[in-house]
């Protein structure tokens, strides 16, 4: 099957911030910009020292910190970061963070990375935080050795080198770094291992270098992060894979009945509340939800078997790039009896099976009907009131694909299929008005409105956010929350949301030639 039949997804690096010894119950740090994959606690890492003891009480830590001590900046900045002795403040944080980190102390050069990526107490900045991991993982940090392998995955600061990225996570791994292991098991998983040049004989030659002449007190010590990542060259996801992506990625309340919907998935445990559970998200939009859908109608688990339906279900996952969807789509439409199926179902006048027929055609899946054909059948499923069809053929009139553009009537029909309770056709109306400035008297409902979707696990609203936080329509501009949703959304497979995302970093890429990145 060709690449380019299959959505693209993208692989991105998802972090957070390892436990310390200031670690409280209530602490609930996390990465704005990364993907959060984090314990229930990650303040950030602290470096083992044992001469960080004299530096317990507030004042000695001030003191020494404002007469040039890179520990106890380091410290000193950490303790606004938590509020551990002083109230809490990101942008005091940052200041003597970064003050350490310009004496290059290891752990504040990671740290203030950190903030830097995420736009904590300083302007966001993937480039500057870039060289600050890199300094730390050439100097040995195993947390910045997986971050900086990492960052040669995603294609956005610095051009995609599998090689190098294998090289630096590698080296963590064999440190006995957890989460580099289970990233070099995600390499292999995804099929990433195959574009890999396998140098085994460089990592410790590289660190042993490195290391050579590093002050005693800059020697890091091991502490974990999480990440996860995506690729575009990826086998078929197993049903534990796609349970997982709905845990992660959809929200809390999705995490609350993991137990349910294992039991559920693993052995067809028949659960009203569990099934709807996933139609609530699937209604709501969730590209992962609409995938497990597809598999529960294409496998019968808990629901009569039916292909023409599990086709419905990953037709619209498709429609908000789901990595997973195009793959297993395709393993259906190849059984022998599917077309038979299909064609009995269209004869019959089914909504569903035509909208599925004319997406098989779309997508390039099928060549048994012309394109005309093809908007013929879209057409008369949205005349039959099928609202899936109806909100298919909007987005054919907004972007005058198969039909001269008409933003007009797409908006027409998006508004039909609101009525008819499509929550994607709400949230595209959303977006379009809010682009184009129009009820911005309503701005503020439309915001708490989305939100209210992104918790139910809207993909499309989750980057309609982000979006309002770039362009500071209906809330105050913010940089770093709106890269995070873009992030997330990105992350999620939106193809839209990685564009977003891309044109961010480009707005501000600088010149020099190690971060030029190709398309």
């Amino acid at each position: 099957m060709s690449k380019k039949i299959i959505c693209n997804c993208i692989m991105v690096l998802a972090l957070s911030i390892v436990p310390g010894i200031y670690s409280h119950g209530a602490d609930s740090t996390k990465s704005l910009v990364l993907k959060n994959f984090a314990p229930e606690r990650n303040p950030f890492r602290l470096q083992e020292n044992n001469s960080a003891e004299v530096l317990w009480d507030a004042f000695m830590t001030m003191k020494k910190a404002n007469s040039g001590d890179p520990v106890a900046q380091h410290e000193l900045g950490l303790r606004y970061l938590i509020g551990k002795d002083f109230s809490p403040d990101t942008v005091k944080a940052a200041y003597w963070i970064g003050k350490a980190a310009d004496q290059h102390l290891i752990t504040a050069e990671y740290n203030f990375g950190l903030l830097l990526n995420n736009g904590w107490g300083v302007p966001w900045n993937p480039f500057e935080a870039y060289k600050h991991f890199e300094y730390a993982a050439v100097r040995g940090l195993v947390e910045a050795e997986c971050v900086y392998g990492l960052f040669r995955t995603d294609n956005l600061v610095v051009e995609r080198n599998y090689d190098e990225a294998y090289r630096w996570i590698k080296m963590a791994a064999d440190s006995g770094f957890s989460p580099a292991k289970e990233v070099l098991k995600e390499f292999a998983a995804k099929g990433i291992m195959t574009k890999i040049n396998l140098r085994t004989d460089e990592s410790q030659n590289t660190r042993q270098s490195a290391q050579s002449n590093i002050p005693q007190y800059q020697k890091p010590a091991l502490q974990p992060i999480f990440l996860d990542f995506k690729d575009d060259s990826i086998p078929d996801p197993d049903n534990k894979t796609l349970l997982k992506e709905i845990v992660n990625e959809v929200g809390n309340r999705y995490k609350l009945i993991s137990d349910s919907l294992m039991s559920f998935i693993s052995f067809g445990t028949h659960d009203r509340n569990t099934l709807q559970s996933l139609y609530d998200a699937g209604e709501a939009e969730s590209p992962e939800a609409l995938t497990m859908l597809g598999r529960l109608y294409e496998q019968g688990i808990g629901v009569k078997m039916n292909l023409i339906q599990a086709s419905v279900y990953y037709l619209r996952a498709m429609r908000f790039d789901s990595p997973w969807s195009p793959m297993l789509l395709w393993s259906i439409v190849r059984k022998e009896d599917y077309f038979r199926q299909l064609n009995d179902r269209v004869d019959s006048g089914d909504p569903a099976a035509k909208f599925v027929w004319s997406g098989l055609i779309d997508i390039g899946f099928d060549h048994q009907l012309t394109e005309t054909q093809a908007l013929k059948l879209l057409e008369n499923a949205s005349q039959q009131g099928y609202r899936e069809a109806i909100v298919q053929l909007a987005v054919c009139y907004y972007t005058g694909h198969w039909v001269k553009q008409d933003r007009e009537k797409a908006i027409e029909l998006l508004l039909h299929a609101e009525q008819l309770g499509s929550r994607d056709a709400k949230v595209r109306v959303y977006a379009i008005r809010l682009k184009n400035s129009e009820h911005t008297e309503k701005v503020n409902d439309i915001i708490k409105m989305l939100r209210e979707f992104i918790l139910d696990g809207s993909i499309l609203a989750q980057s309609t956010l982000g979006y309002c936080y770039e362009k500071g329509i209906g809330v105050k501009p913010n940089k770093a929350e709106s890269i995070r949703l873009y992030r997330e959304a990105a992350q999620r497979g939106s193809r839209a949301a990685y564009d977003a995302l891309r044109k961010s970093y480009d707005d501000i890429r600088p010149n020099d030639a190690e971060f030029r990145v190709e398309e």
